[in-house]
């Protein structure tokens, strides 16, 4: 690349979570080039102290996603049908921190949304409590065990983590959190060439206002065919 160091670029690749394609097309290419990588969709679950009922049970539902996304990509790997994220060796400054913060993240949706989610999780997960057998009619001798109904539990949290995280009025207000995000951590660490790989929801909204604050972007959509369908179902329902 043959851009002036004193202006700013970044390549900004949409990412369908349980694809590792985007990952790997991101850093193939020579890393030397570049200053940083910066992530979105990996943070961790911060402290849970002094956090209200709600905010737990969207704490389950994260840590449930994540470990059931890594898992995926373990077993697609084995299977060599994918590969794992690439990050851990690239001699390369790595910040995995861009996104608003889990308690933020609660907080910027809709009360209506919050609630409503948790309402629905406390009576399916009463029904489920009364019709322990509920499985048993798939003639299975896994499903036809009471036992087999604590399946059931943790997609409830993760449901609600999901149903949290992923509408309009939330991803625009994380757009400016990991914006803001990205312009700080480059203007610490005097980068002005970076890699960054945020969901493929997240991709305009971030281009956008990097660009109105003169970087120069290459934007590129999810490599996933399934993150494809699946954003343009999405952004039926609202700008993103």
């Amino acid at each position: 690349m043959n851009e002036e160091r004193d202006e700013k670029v970044a390549i900004i690749q949409g990412e369908f979570h349980l694809s590792t394609k985007d990952a790997n097309q991101l850093v193939d290419r020579e890393l030397e080039k570049w200053d940083a990588i910066l992530i979105e969709g990996r943070e961790p679950v911060y402290s849970l102290e002094n956090a209200g009922f709600g905010f737990w049970y969207y704490a389950i539902g994260a840590i449930f996603t994540r470990t059931l996304i890594g898992v995926i990509h373990r077993v697609k790997e084995k299977l060599r049908i994918g590969e794992n994220d690439p990050w851990v060796d690239d001699d390369i400054d790595t910040n995995y921190s861009i996104d608003a913060n889990h308690r933020e993240i609660w907080n910027f949706t809709n009360k209506w949304i919050r609630w409503g989610s948790l309402l629905f999780a406390a009576v399916a997960s009463l029904w489920a409590l009364m019709n322990l057998n509920f499985l048993s009619n798939w003639n299975n001798m896994f499903f036809a065990t009471y036992h087999s109904t604590l399946f059931i539990y943790p997609f409830l949290p993760m449901l609600l983590h999901i149903i949290t995280v992923v509408n309009p009025t939330n991803s625009r207000k994380r757009n400016e959190v990991m914006c803001d995000s990205i312009i700080n951590y480059t203007s610490e660490q005097s980068h002005d060439r970076v890699l960054i790989l945020v969901g493929e929801m997240h991709r305009e909204g971030i281009t956008h206002q990097m660009e109105d604050r003169g970087w120069k972007i290459n934007s590129k959509p999810t490599h996933s065919g399934v993150g494809k369908v699946i954003s343009r179902i999405y952004r039926r329902f609202g700008n993103w």
